[in-house]
């Protein structure tokens, strides 16, 4: 059957922007063009076609017409025009030429009677740049060559108006045929290394659209195929869910969810708000088309607003704006909904922005595992090794692949030449090293759930997986990055315990002892899964059975420790013990393993890390048996030789023994001449004896004690006990008269840190029972607390609440002033106060000092802290000092401030009214600290604020030549809860607006971020360009909020729009913070208050203001500021620095990154530049920005 004329002229459709392309901007004749398209797509007859589109070289009668219409209304309008056709400005004189020429005295009376006409092909009239910015060119960017041809990609559609096929209807037994004679080469595949300049390629650049694929589609297909009914499904994928029809609303909804504006999708503000945010990002081709866009997307007609969407999402993805997670959205809205045909007529339009948008979602297609969808654009010829995915987090689609471990798609991908050592720019992880490492994050947990309900074999999976990408010359050895990948991917196949996968791996060569300064060896790997058949396995490849030891670890032991990383200092044989695993001990012992492993050095494992890490990770094979009480192990390893008493950190094995009451080993290692009264080791550390005690063995005691362990050992410096101490702790008695019996001292000086004498330890405990015991042995009831973290007897029985022990240490003469130790110590009252118990502190004031300082801190204050209001009371009846000053660096200092702190105005009153200074302590002994009112201030507590300014607190506590280290106004200010109440309460008490603070600076800037502060502080006198102390001004910190009416506020009051960039790291002018933001409404009011576009970047990190939003990716940002004549070649910042087309290509900004090229005004230093701008766009995964970095270089 033949086709129809709406078919065939639908089929013209697609091939008019190049028909356009090569007859009026290639200035190609007629005949010419005929030719061209003849020969590449068999088609005729142009000469009907190009007066159908409207497409004439020379000015005719209409379109001279039609301009002089438009330019007098729009002069009407009060409208400035300039007149470009096919891009090229016209003349004034030109213009009034034709115009005169064409335009009659009678057309111009009918101007205002007739309809408006169609716009012709190539007419563009416009408001001119501003006559006194610099000349910008921006007609070239590929966003416009994109917009200047879709419309009729779209028309097609609009004109068959026939149904859209689905991917379900596809015959997926019909592989893709699509023969083309010019496929899309979208670029060919490069490395960081590559010297891309000398890289032969057929990358279609900007305006270089003329090639065209002709591409009969059998996926992207207008009319059903064949078996339409057979659904597609993916290998190893469920089947697809039936696609619905989209409503309008939901296109809205994902549309705004896109450029992140959270507006209901049938709101009346949705125009608005999209079309606004649309305008910080991109730069419209005629005046208005945005927003009419945007009413086509909120109109009744699902395809114009699928059409829009498109549209958008093209220049979003092809600018790096769009993530990955939107990327993959909208390609299962694609599926979803159907519009395969669309995004068939994009693509083949070839343009660069397509282009980009192709490699991201043909990225998403392998990740979202649409195996079809991936065919097809292998199929259309694309660059399978190109990275794609979303802003600022690219990947290959064979790292997908192998992520997803979808054996069919790798298999796919490899065939098209997938590069197998492709490294995803932003992961650096390679195919294999993901396919074969552990798991992790939600990408995994996801795989696991989905093989969960598959009968497959994993293991089968991954050797499949694996020797694919092998075959295909992955790189088995390629080192771990340290961040995303720890291991190699030998160690990584021995973590998953697959011993097949292990010997493929050695198979091809992996090296078995290869280790980096965040991966052990393979053998240490094995010997810490506990795994003895791969142990085995890489033994006999030639394994190292005693690494980490030796000289060639050395580097990767060092550096380890850099990244605090230490499980690689820990030999097989001592992996082997921890397991427990005597035949593995045994199998490295045969291979000549030394016995007690490795013992790292200082320099490898500093001391400040042994007791914070695992005791294994330095004790050796004999330490761990003993610990397993594996007396077959034990004996295995004294045989070999191991050292009776351990060489590494942490206890004796004898040590060991006792502590688990084995009484067997015990006898063992005496019988081998263990040492029995060997020192103790680390915190906790204790002797053979007193770790029997602790174990409660009253045999094992006997036994140790017999064998000459001496009962009155001193304690371990680090909060060890003696023998006695250890057994009274236990609460067993029978033992603690065993041992008193063998003449242990009942006053044997405790540990230093946080130690406690027997009748200590026996009243923490609260036994009655035992501090009789140790009293009627002659136990000191007012032994001093040790040093740090001590008690005396009755502190300790107070802290812990024990009454009766209390009661019998007082009947006994326990000292209730005793005092406290000297770092971390407690008086008994206040023991009493920190429990609450009125009781307790109501008799000891009978006697005690309410004001006995216990490390820098009192009883009142504590109580004030607490919320204790009886307890202050009873304590201020006791002339407790209510100004007491615990001189600490933190706050509450005083009673006051606590009670402020609590919120308690009953507590604050009764500390005024018994004398508390209102003001507090201010700058004694080189400390400052908050004045109550500050306190109150910080805890937005308005009503003792109120309560304080009124009994006479000082709002400003110091003369105006100092400069405090805070003030009142100043608290109130940095409160990210902002307090309008408080803050207009302290400035009418009297506040300095202009009191700078060390740690708030001046007021105003604290206060730019709410429009009724800055009015509140501008109407009292403040000075508008005051800093904070880093050096921000209110207007560079209201820039921030993006709240243009603070920063109209601030302009008119005076504020300098070009005050210097703050001091340190990232500082930026108003301007520069204002051009990262992209609000364009900011940056020109900013700019008409002579806001300076070239003012330099920061030296560290800085940015000049075209830097900043080309880094942000705002285009209206940076058009605006290239027409203020902001320099596109400015330097960039000394440290950490970017110039404008490197931040550009750095972070994929397409057609900024064409922007700048056409724009740039040093042709002599240009080739040097672009090269370092194309290895950086390169380094992130935007390979087609290099390679129009590199076609610019050629032209």
């Amino acid at each position: 059957m033949g086709k129809t004329r709406k078919e065939i002229d639908a089929e013209w459709e697609v091939h008019k922007s190049e028909i356009e392309t090569l007859f009026l901007k290639e200035k190609k004749t007629r005949d010419e063009v005929m030719e061209i398209m003849k020969n590449t797509h068999g088609k005729s007859q142009y000469i009907r076609k190009l007066q159908q589109w409207n497409f004439k070289k020379n000015s005719t009668n209409e379109m001279w017409k039609f301009v002089a219409r438009r330019l007098e209304k729009r002069k009407l309008e009060g409208k400035d025009s300039e007149t470009r056709i096919n891009g090229d400005l016209i003349a004034t004189k030109k213009l009034k030429h034709e115009i005169s020429r064409y335009a009659t005295f009678s057309y111009h009376q009918e101007l205002n009677e007739a309809p408006s006409p169609a716009t012709p092909g190539g007419v563009d009239i416009r408001t001119p740049q501003d006559e006194t910015a610099g000349l910008v060119e921006y007609s070239h960017i590929p966003w416009y060559d994109f917009e200047r041809s879709v419309e009729s990609q779209f028309d097609f559609f609009r004109s068959i108006q026939l149904d859209q096929p689905s991917i379900y209807s596809l015959n997926p037994r019909q592989s893709p045929n699509w023969s083309f004679s010019s496929p899309i080469d979208l670029f060919p595949a490069a490395s960081p290394s590559l010297d891309i300049f000398t890289v032969q390629t057929g990358f279609q650049g900007a305006g270089s659209s003329h090639q065209s694929s002709g591409i009969p589609s059998y996926l992207w297909t207008d009319q059903p195929t064949q078996d339409s009914n057979i659904p597609i499904q993916s290998e190893g994928n469920p089947l697809m869910s039936p696609a619905t029809q989209p409503l309008g609303s939901e296109v809205r909804s994902f549309f705004a969810e896109i450029i992140g504006e959270d507006v209901d999708p049938d709101s009346p503000e949705y125009l608005s708000k999209v079309a606004s945010e649309l305008n910080d990002v991109l730069i419209e081709c005629e005046e208005g088309e945005l927003v009419r866009n945007v009413k086509k997307m909120v109109g009744p007609s699902i395809l114009e607003s699928s059409f829009q969407l498109l549209r958008y999402s093209v220049y979003l993805s092809s600018n790096n704006l769009l993530s990955t997670r939107h990327t993959d959205k909208l390609l299962q809205w694609v599926v979803e909904s159907k519009q395969f045909s669309i995004i068939d007529r994009l693509i083949k339009m070839k343009k660069s922005s397509t282009e980009v948008f192709a490699s991201n979602l043909f990225v998403s297609a392998v990740r979202k595992q649409y195996v079809d969808i991936v065919r097809a654009f292998i199929a259309f010829g694309i660059n399978v090794n190109v990275p794609g995915g979303g802003k600022d987090d690219k990947s290959t689609a064979l790292y997908e692949a192998a992520a997803n471990r979808d054996i069919g798609l790798v298999r796919i991908l490899l065939d098209a030449r997938a590069d197998p050592n492709r490294l995803s720019p932003n992961q650096r992880i390679s195919p294999l090293q993901e396919a074969v490492a552990q798991g992790y994050g939600s990408r995994y947990s996801m795989l696991l759930q989905a093989r969960a309900h598959v009968d497959v074999s994993w293991e089968k999976d991954d050797l499949e997986l694996c020797h694919m990408l092998l075959k295909a010359g992955a790189d088995v050895n390629v080192a771990p990055d340290g961040n995303f990948i720890s291991s190699t991917i030998l160690l990584s196949a021995v973590r998953q315990r697959n011993s097949k996968l292990v010997a493929m791996l050695l198979d091809w060569k992996a090296h078995v002892n290869q280790m980096t300064k965040t991966s052990m060896t393979a053998l240490q790997g094995a010997a810490k899964c506990n795994n003895i058949a791969i142990a085995q396995l890489l033994l006999d490849a030639g394994a190292d059975v005693d690494a980490p030891a030796g000289k060639n670890y050395k580097t990767f032991r060092i550096d380890g420790a850099e990244y605090e990383y230490f499980e690689h200092l820990i030999s097989p044989i001592q992996y082997a013990a921890f397991h427990n695993n005597t035949e593995m001990v045994q199998i490295f012992l045969d291979a000549g393993a030394d016995v007690e492993g490795y013992l790292p050095t200082e320099e490898e494992f500093p001391k400040h890390f042994y007791d914070s890490i695992h005791e294994y990770s330095t004790e050796t094979p004999l330490q761990w048996a003993v610990r397993h009480q594996n007396t077959v192990l034990v004996r295995l390893l004294l045989l070999a030789g191991a050292n009776i008493d351990g060489l590494g950190y942490g206890p004796t094995p004898l040590q060991i023994a006792a502590e688990r009451g084995s009484i067997k080993l015990v006898n063992l290692l005496l019988k081998k001449h263990a040492s029995i009264n060997a020192d103790p080791r680390g915190i906790y550390g204790k002797t053979a004896l007193q770790a029997a005690t602790e174990s409660r063995d009253y045999n094992l005691v006997k036994i140790l004690i017999d064998a000459g362990a001496d009962v009155n050992a001193q304690a371990g410096p680090d909060r060890g006990r003696t023998a006695l101490q250890e057994a009274v702790f236990s609460g067993n008695i029978k033992l603690v008269e065993l041992l008193i019996g063998y003449g242990a001292d009942v006053n044997a000086e405790p540990s230093p840190v946080k130690g406690q004498t027997c009748l200590q330890a026996a009243a923490r405990t609260g036994s009655c029972e035992m501090i009789q015991i140790l009293l009627k042995h002659g136990a000191n009831i007012n032994a001093p607390a040790a040093s740090e973290g001590g008690r005396t007897a009755l502190q300790a029985a107070l802290k812990k609440n024990r009454i009766p022990a209390v009661e019998r240490l007082l009947e006994a003469g326990a000292d209730i002033n005793a005092a406290p130790c000297k770092s971390d110590g407690l008086t008994a009252l206040f023991a009493s106060v920190k429990c609450r118990n009125l009781g307790f502190v109501e008799r000891l004031l009978l006697t005690a000092n309410p004001n006995r300082e216990t490390s820098r801190e009192s009883p009142l204050v504590k109580a004030a802290e607490l919320g204790s209001t009886d307890i202050v009371q009873r304590l201020i009846q006791a002339d407790a000092n209510v100004n007491y000053d615990r001189q600490a660096e933190y706050y509450p200092r005083t009673a006051l401030e606590a009670a402020i702190k609590k919120g308690n105005l009953q507590m604050v009153h009764d500390l005024l009214a018994a004398g508390a200074d209102i003001d507090g302590p201010i700058f004694k002994d080189g400390i400052s600290n908050k004045s109550p009112l500050e306190v109150a201030v910080e805890h937005s507590n308005t009503g003792i604020a109120s309560l304080l300014l009124s009994k006479g607190a000082k709002v400003d506590l110091y003369p105006e030549s100092a400069r405090p280290q805070s003030t009142a106004l100043g608290y109130a200010l940095a409160r990210w809860h902002r307090n309008e109440e408080m803050i207009q309460l302290l400035v009418a008490a009297g506040a300095d607006v202009n009191r700078a603070s060390q740690l708030q600076g001046m007021p105003l800037p604290r206060g730019a971020t709410s429009i009724r502060s800055v009015q509140t502080l501008l109407s009292a006198g403040a000075k508008v360009n005051g800093t904070t102390p880093g050096g921000i001004t209110a207007l560079q910190r209201s820039v921030t909020t993006n709240n243009i009416d603070i920063v109209q506020i601030l302009l008119n009051a005076g504020a300098d729009a070009n005050a210097p960039a703050p001091r340190g790291k990232f500082g930026k002018t108003a301007l520069q913070a204002a051009a990262s933001q992209g609000k364009v409404p900011i940056v020109r009011l900013l700019l008409q208050h002579g806001a300076d576009p070239n003012t330099p970047a920061s030296e560290s990190h800085g940015v000049t203001a075209l830097q900043a939003a080309a880094i942000s990716g705002h285009l209206p940002v940076v058009l605006m500021l290239l027409r203020a004549g902001a320099d596109v070649n400015a330097p960039a910042a000394k440290i950490g620095g970017r110039t404008a087309l490197e931040a550009a290509a750095e972070h994929g900004r397409l057609d900024m990154v064409s922007l700048f090229l056409k724009n740039d005004c040093d042709p002599d230093s240009l080739e040097l530049r672009r090269k370092k701008a194309a290895k950086l766009a390169i380094m992130n995964g935007n390979i087609i920005i290099s390679m129009l970095l590199y076609e610019h270089g050629k032209a």
